[in-house]
């Protein structure tokens, strides 16, 4: 944002990768959390932190080394508005 002058403007983030920071995390932690536990974890991140996870994803999926989009994904609507 600070190449484009634009003041005043939130951090940009990947936004389909963002989505999938429910699944990315529990995939790293290696147990099943209820989507109340993660909607609350996710809620309690700054925006900072969400953007670098975020970013983090797409690295991953960009690099085609992210094991949690093998298969379907379903995502509760919940985790989805965070």
């Amino acid at each position: 944002m600070e190449e484009l002058n634009a003041r005043n403007h939130d951090t940009i983030y990947p936004v389909v990768s963002a989505l999938l920071l429910p699944t990315y995390l529990a995939d790293q932690d290696q147990h099943e959390r209820s989507t109340e536990e993660m909607v609350t974890e996710l809620e309690d991140w700054n925006m900072e932190t969400y953007g670098q996870m975020a970013w983090e994803v797409h690295e991953q999926l960009e690099a085609e080394t992210l094991p949690v989009v093998q298969g379907e994904l379903n995502l509760p609507n919940e985790l989805q508005r965070v």
